[in-house]
């Protein structure tokens, strides 16, 4: 990990690597184990950041085992992806959220070095545009938490304002 956290891509990029598993040796406490593995989850806030970001770290982890002649095997499962907003999706959705609820519900747009399942949408038919649509519906304790709870009235206005943008998309689209 120490090998891995010591280089750095873009520092206006936000990113990060996070060791989410390691499993290494049986149940015996006295033994040391042969083998070991682990699961890295990386996030960064664009999907050429997160390319290089796993270049970098799969380079490190090879050069781990070139150090201490032994064998690293690397593994790619899978990939989380940025989200790429489209400014014209956002801009529809900025109108709707005007439209429905009014001008002082409109926040400021916020980045994300998050990931979503959605955000594959745009990675595989780049053609797509689209946005993310925070309700600000007061998640507590916090987003994925097992007890996490939320004002479901705010669901409406959701509807409501996705309603009006795919109505303003097609509007655009006709034209």
């Amino acid at each position: 990990m120490n090998a891995i956290q010591s280089f750095h891509i873009d520092p206006m990029v936000p990113y990060s690597v996070k060791m989410t598993r390691l499993h290494a040796g049986g149940e015996s406490t006295n033994i040391i184990p042969g083998n070991a593995s682990f699961v890295l989850d990386l996030r960064a806030q664009t999907n050429s950041a997160i390319n290089l970001l796993a270049d970098k770290v799969e380079q490190r982890i090879l050069a781990i085992g070139n150090l201490y002649g032994t064998e690293i095997g690397c593994v790619r499962v899978g990939q989380t992806m940025a989200a790429e907003v489209s400014p014209e999706a956002r801009d529809i959705v900025a109108v709707s959220i005007v439209n429905i609820l009014g001008e002082d519900a409109l926040a400021p747009d916020i980045v994300t070095a998050g990931g979503e399942d959605f955000h594959y949408y745009t990675a595989v038919r780049p053609s797509l545009k689209a946005t993310m649509l925070g309700l600000g519906c007061g998640v507590s304790p916090g987003l994925h938490h097992p007890k996490m709870t939320f004002d479901r009235s705010t669901l409406f206005d959701g509807m409501r304002i996705l309603v009006s943008a795919v109505m303003k998309a097609c509007e655009l689209i006709g034209k």
